[in-house]
C-alpha cells in the first residue's frame, strides 16, 4: 500500500518483469523509433518496421539474448536487453517517456542486474546525464570514455 497525498492509502502499481513475447515487437519498434531513444542511440536512424520484424524475430531466437518487458499494473513502461559477450553481457535499456522520473528504470536494471551473474558493460552517451545517473545508482561503474560514449561496467 502505498499513501496518496490526501492521506489515503491505495495499493502500489503492480510490478512485473516478464521476458518480451511476439506481441511486444510493435512495442519494441515504437520504443526504439522513440526521439529519446534515436538520441542516445549509437544509430540514429529510424528503424523500418520490415527491418525490426526480422530483427526481433532472431532476437527471441537467439540463446544469447534476452529482452525483459516491465510492466506496472499490466502496462509495458520499459525494456532491458542483454547480450552475452566474451566475459559477460552488454546492457541496454529504455523507459517509457509516461514512466521516466518514477523508479522504474532503477527497478528494472536492479532486477536484471541481480538476476545476471558476470560482468556487465553498457556504453551510455556522454551527454546523456540521466542514464549516466540511472547507471551509477545500481551500482554500474564509470570505466572511462573515448569519443562521447561512457562505457560503465559491473566487474
Amino acid at each position: 500500500m502505498i499513501t496518496t497525498r490526501h492521506g489515503r492509502s491505495a495499493p502500489a502499481p503492480a510490478w512485473r518483469l516478464r521476458l518480451a513475447e511476439p506481441r511486444d515487437e510493435a512495442l519494441l519498434l515504437r520504443w526504439r523509433n522513440d526521439p529519446a531513444a534515436r538520441q542516445a542511440s549509437h544509430q540514429q536512424d529510424l528503424v523500418d518496421a520490415a527491418v525490426h520484424m526480422q530483427w526481433f524475430a532472431r532476437a527471441l531466437r537467439d540463446p544469447e539474448r534476452q529482452i525483459f518487458i516491465a510492466e506496472l499494473d499490466g502496462q509495458p513502461v520499459a525494456m532491458a536487453r542483454l547480450e552475452r559477450e566474451p566475459g559477460g553481457h552488454q546492457l541496454s535499456w529504455f523507459v517509457d517517456e509516461a514512466a521516466r522520473g518514477r523508479g522504474v528504470g532503477r527497478r528494472l536494471l536492479a532486477e536484471v542486474l541481480a538476476a545476471t551473474p558476470g560482468a556487465i558493460r553498457a556504453e551510455i552517451k556522454s551527454d546523456n546525464a540521466a542514464s549516466r545517473r540511472l547507471a551509477a545508482s545500481v551500482g554500474l561503474i564509470a570505466a572511462g570514455e573515448c569519443h562521447g560514449i561512457c562505457l560503465v561496467v559491473r566487474p
